[in-house]
């Protein structure tokens, strides 16, 4: 195998080539050394950078792979098992390949052997591979790598907003405007309707919007590039079968293409987005929405966000006028229908109630009411006009229709908010103590203490600190070093 190493040139391509050679030549070769050879490390080694026992080493190693043993490697050990398979060695077609990496990072991965840059590298390569041997598009887009399509995802349906719902438009603004959007107090109280609001206003600045000759999409994410492209260039590949021409559209804002042996990427690149103008975009919307529906935690104008202020408050107002309309359209009350549950109603109520209990309720009621009028007839008319009673064609009082008047004048306790206790609470929450044990014994509401905790801090940070689901109360991380800053504060 050393024999088959050419030293006519010391290129990359040309040392890829020779591994590529040596390797196929070794495919089915297998060794039980037993020596011990330590640690080799390295990132881009191949068989000529071994020595015997090394590589008796590696192969014995390889074998055991091959019989479904997987045991710890040096890092070069496990980088050459993958250069090979990458090269087609011991593998029956593309797929099997691609197969058999997967395998190789399930088994190493479960042991805890595979490390995080290896398993980085391989997805990367997962990728490229299946680009350069031709697989479908749909196979293609199983491989790309998970940040990159949530980007692309959220980017597509910006851009291509037409086909777009309004929640996907929404939640795609807040992938670029950062997890802190998502707990904005206007989705908190109306969400339904901020949501139909950010989808609006971004469709129409989109459509009719232009600021200095530029729309506000390339405002946002710059323009598409047009690069050229290296699959595998990090990895000791060589493949005898040249990829043919062909155009790979991954969605609708990346792109590769093969012709006259180049490869070239088309998309947008991360680096060029404007974060701050994606952040004036959504501050300006939920800026107005608070302000319209008076949601409290209001927003101030900021003098960065004046470049898309009057556009926004344009769109806003066209927005309003769409949402009453549409909500116009979704009122069609059937009078009939609500008679007949009002009737059903009041024959439920009326089957609860035995004979004693309406005979005395009505006794008590006709005495009190008499008391307050100087004659039977304004009597009646006070007890029928409060819902308390009807009468038959006799005259005579003998249904009670509504004994809600009991159930208003029932009374509960007020819950304290006392700022001490709050705040001492706020302090378990971040300590991870007992919290809600603590919330027990003074006799408080989850919600009651969130909503509390949440005004105190607002002044200072300007959002929501807490969030509460049912009886959990959590602390939103992105602001933790923001309260930790000023906690000593409101303790002393």
């Amino acid at each position: 195998m050393m024999a088959l190493y050419k030293y006519d040139d010391y290129s990359w391509n040309y040392k890829a080539r020779n591994f590529y050679k040596q390797a196929k030549f070794m495919e089915d070769y297998e060794d039980d050394y037993q020596g011990e050879v330590g640690e080799i490390s390295g990132y881009y080694t191949t068989y000529h950078d071994l020595n015997e026992k090394q590589l008796r080493a590696y192969f014995t190693w390889r074998s055991e792979i091959r019989k479904g043993i997987y045991k710890k490697a040096c890092t070069s050990f496990i980088y050459i098992y993958i250069y090979e398979l990458l090269c087609g060695i011991d593998a029956s077609s593309s797929y099997d390949t691609i197969n058999k990496l997967k395998v190789f990072e399930e088994k190493l991965s479960y042991n805890d052997i595979l490390d995080v840059t290896i398993k980085r590298n391989l997805h990367k390569w997962y990728f490229e591979y299946s680009l350069l041997h031709g697989f479908s598009i749909e196979k293609i887009k199983e491989y790309v790598d998970k940040d990159v399509f949530a980007q692309d995802s959220a980017l597509d349906i910006l851009k291509n907003y037409k086909k777009a719902s309004d929640e996907e438009i929404f939640e795609s603004i807040c992938f670029f405007a950062g997890k802190k959007s998502l707990n904005s107090v206007s989705l908190k109280k109306e969400r339904d309707k901020s949501i139909f609001i950010f989808a609006f206003i971004w469709r129409y600045i989109l459509k009719n919007v232009t600021i200095e000759g530029k729309g506000i999409f390339s405002h946002c994410f710059g323009r598409i590039h047009n690069r050229s492209w290296y699959p595998l260039f990090n990895a000791v590949y060589w493949s005898e079968k040249k990829p043919e021409n062909g155009d790979y559209i991954v969605n609708g804002v990346r792109s590769y293409h093969y012709h006259d042996g180049s490869w070239n990427e088309r998309g947008y690149i991360k680096s060029y987005f404007n974060k701050k103008k994606i952040d004036s975009i959504f501050h300006e919307i939920d800026r107005k929405i608070r302000e319209e529906f008076k949601l409290g935690y209001y927003l101030g104008q900021r003098p960065d966000d004046s470049w898309i202020r009057k556009d926004i408050e344009d769109a806003f107002g066209k927005a309003i006028k769409e949402l009453k309309k549409n909500e116009r359209a979704k009122i069609n009350i059937d009078f009939s229908a609500l008679k007949k549950i009002r009737i059903d109603a009041e024959s439920t109520k009326e089957s609860l109630l035995i004979d004693e209990e309406k005979e005395a309720f009505i006794n008590t009621e006709v005495s009190r009411a008499g008391s307050e009028s100087e004659n039977e007839s304004e009597t009646k008319n006070g007890l029928f006009n409060r819902g308390i009673a009807s009468e038959d064609k006799t005259g005579e009082i003998y249904e009670v229709l509504d004994i809600s008047d009991k159930d208003r004048d029932m009374s509960f306790i007020e819950q304290s908010k006392n700022t001490d206790i709050n705040t001492e609470i706020l302090k378990y929450i971040i300590e991870e103590k007992d919290y809600k044990q603590l919330i027990k014994s003074n006799n408080l509401f989850v919600s009651i203490v969130t909503d509390t905790i949440n005004e105190i801090f607002f002044e200072k940070i300007g959002d929501n600190i807490l969030e509460c689901e049912g009886d959990d109360i959590y602390l939103i991380e992105d602001y933790r070093e923001d309260i930790l800053d000023i906690i000593g504060d409101i303790y002393e």
